[in-house]
């Protein structure tokens, strides 16, 4: 988990991380590493939602299989941090994923996808490098799904990526970034092809209740029982990087006020027992992607009694209904159950179709979907309430994955072994979930 660096120009800010980025490399393999994964934006920061402020932070980079890919490390015309990352993977022998903005002239490659409808004649595309040990461009991936990033371009492209290390040819990984995690494409359509190892470069903030990155990480790859290696910036409002195996968290960062980056090291299994899945299809431009529910509806909320004792309480939205039973042992500043069958939303973000059944921490006088982060570092989770026992059903009206998620004080992650959960059989077009919590896996429980 990097902290990243921000100086007066493009090149100075570049130069200060890869400065850092070498440093980490060598440690990783001083470790044992054989794969280092870097977060987005790790290299350029978040220059903005001006198109202007970005044009220094981009350039044309080569295709895998081209000629200049095959060692960036000593091609004078391949741009110059890529040269750089190409050299560490090459002197440390580790291989490695940075997140680059890649430039595409649309004059020049006219039926490139996005081409047609470009707003200038150029895309600038988030997008994800892959350098192998020897310091061999392997792989490279355009983001589909952006969040907040108003500048840059979606990639229209109709191509997950893949890729396999040197050493380790019979486990490929799958690529994606940051907000891909909670769409379907492309991180489904992996799954579906068998895919069982995947690397996420993330820059994914903790301010909104419903989108903890640690707890989205884990309930992917629990529910996808895969490998996931999770890297994300660190700040005062982002920090969360983990590495999972089938939802077990094997190392796992979270500090929104270290100034030290954080390297996490630890094995992961090479074979992993592939789930049955259907494939999900690139979605076109009249693809909404939005899930079949009412467009009218909302966040619906309703405070919890916490007086000490057995309580039970019912929130609908449209077809979608959460029940929690649960036994309060102490009172506190209080939790919410909430609800949402309809359109989430977000600042500078297009909003998104969704069902969400959340038991959240929340002072009667807040908003409840505003992460209290600032309070429950001043406090334990205890100051909200304690709970003895938690048990929640909730019944979907969509039978589309759902992902179960379970976060503990200071962003401590419990395992699925301490869930208790259990999918009931799908009807239809619905979908029935019931997850419960007993003992110590409540007593510091914050959503």
């Amino acid at each position: 988990e990097h902290r990243v660096q921000k100086r007066a120009t493009a090149f100075e800010t570049m130069s200060a991380n890869l400065e850092i980025y070498d440093l980490q490399i060598q440690e990783a393999a001083q470790r044992g590493a054989k794969l280092l994964v870097t977060p987005e934006d790790g290299l350029t920061s978040f220059v903005g939602n001006q198109r202007a402020l970005w044009w220094d932070y981009a350039a044309s980079l080569p295709e895998p299989g081209q000629a200049e890919a095959q060692l960036p490390c000593i091609e004078a015309s391949v741009w110059w941090p890529l040269r750089r990352l190409s050299c560490m993977a090459l002197r440390h022998q580790v291989a490695l994923v940075a997140s680059l903005i890649d430039m595409k002239d649309c004059t020049e490659e006219p039926e490139f996808p996005g081409c047609d409808s470009s707003r200038d004649g150029w895309l600038l595309l988030n997008t994800a490098v892959v350098l192998d040990r020897d310091g061999r461009l392997l792989q490279k991936y355009h983001k589909a799904n952006l969040w907040f990033e108003a500048a840059l371009d979606e990639s229209k492209e109709c191509s997950p990526k893949t890729f396999s290390i040197s050493g380790f040819e019979e486990v490929p990984f799958g690529i994606f970034i940051c907000a891909d995690l909670i769409h379907a494409w492309p991180p489904l359509e992996l799954v579906t092809k068998g895919i069982r190892h995947f690397v996420m470069p993330l820059s994914w903030t903790n301010e909104m209740a419903q989108m903890q990155p640690l707890g989205w990480q884990q309930a992917w790859s629990h529910q996808m029982q895969a490998v996931l290696l999770a890297a994300n910036t660190r700040s005062s409002s982002c920090s969360g990087s983990g590495i999972y195996v089938q939802g077990e968290a094997k190392a796992v960062a979270y500090d929104l006020e270290a100034q030290a980056d954080q390297l996490l090291v630890t094995e992961v299994p090479l074979r992993l027992v592939e789930p049955a899945a259907s494939p999900i299809g690139c979605p076109t431009s009249s693809d909404t992607r939005l899930l079949p529910v009412d467009e009218g509806s909302k966040w619906k909320s309703f405070q919890l009694d916490m007086t000490p004792g057995d309580h039970s309480s019912t929130l609908c939205s449209a077809a979608t209904c959460c029940h929690v039973s649960y036994r309060s042992r102490r009172q506190g500043e209080g939790y919410v159950l909430a609800v949402l069958n309809g359109l989430d939303i977000s600042p500078e973000v297009a909003p998104w179709a969704a069902e969400a059944c959340a038991v959240l921490p929340c002072q009667s006088s807040s908003d409840c979907l505003t992460y209290p982060s600032e309070a429950l570092r001043q406090h334990s989770a205890k100051w909200f309430g304690e709970f003895e026992s938690l048990e929640m059903e909730a019944n979907f009206s969509t039978t589309q994955e759902v992902f179960p998620q379970v976060l503990a004080t200071s962003q401590r992650l419990l395992s699925p072994r301490a869930w208790h959960l259990h999918r009931g059989a799908r009807s239809g077009a619905e979908t029935t979930l019931r997850l419960a919590l007993n003992g110590s896996a409540v007593e510091e429980l914050v959503s």
